[in-house]
């Protein structure tokens, strides 16, 4: 997320002529990335604790994709522009529709419908399991799944719905609105400026 900053709107006729004036904005880069970067960690950690949803559905515990995305919130300011930087691809979902599809030689996606494969690999619930995974077909609901059969029942247990691509729709609470981003750098900016101007008073003293 870059952030230019465009605050003249904003600003009294004072402020502006002593921006004006600055030619390295780093400092306030920086000042505005590190309290725009708290805005979004704040805001995807109180998300992260809202949203368990499909876990509860299927009884499973939360994977905390949530979590990881607001640990991954750095600042990265630049000279003259406000960066925030998430590392986490679904937070994408913010501003877009995103669609998912297999990576390398996958034909399918696997997607759990089991708090047994619920944030685990196939791979991994085969290891769990202590037995293969196949497909097999759901006629009645026009699918393919993959599952286990059970040891003790001999019954099919079905753990992942295989899909060739899944689109998620656009969720705009993922990240906070614009206004709140406006908002914050703004405030950031003036209280860094104000702090400015009160340095250059004492030095002129």
């Amino acid at each position: 997320m870059k952030l230019p900053i465009v605050m003249k709107a904003t600003l009294p006729d004072r402020v502006r002529t002593l921006l004006s004036k600055i030619r390295d904005l780093s400092g306030l880069t920086a000042y505005c990335s590190d309290h725009v970067a708290l805005l979004v960690r704040d805001h995807l950690t109180d998300v992260a604790g809202r949203r368990h949803a499909t876990a509860r559905r299927l009884g499973a515990e939360p994977t905390g994709f949530l979590a990881d995305a607001a640990g991954s919130v750095v600042a990265a300011p630049e000279p003259r522009t406000v960066v925030v930087r998430v590392d986490s691809p679904g937070v994408k979902r913010a501003y877009h529709d995103v669609a998912i599809k297999p990576k390398n030689s996958a034909k399918f996606l696997t997607v759990p419908i089991h708090a047994l494969s619920y944030g685990r690999r196939a791979s991994s619930v085969e290891r769990l399991a202590a037995a293969r995974l196949f497909v097999f077909a759901d006629k009645d609901k026009d699918q393919a799944l993959l599952a286990v059969r059970e040891r003790a029942t001999g019954r099919l247990l079905p753990l992942y719905v295989l899909k060739r691509t899944v689109r998620q729709a656009q969720d705009p609470s993922l990240m906070p609105s614009e206004a709140e981003i406006q908002e914050r750098l703004v405030s950031s900016a003036a209280t860094y400026i104000r702090r400015h101007i009160a340095g250059l008073a004492r030095s002129a003293s």
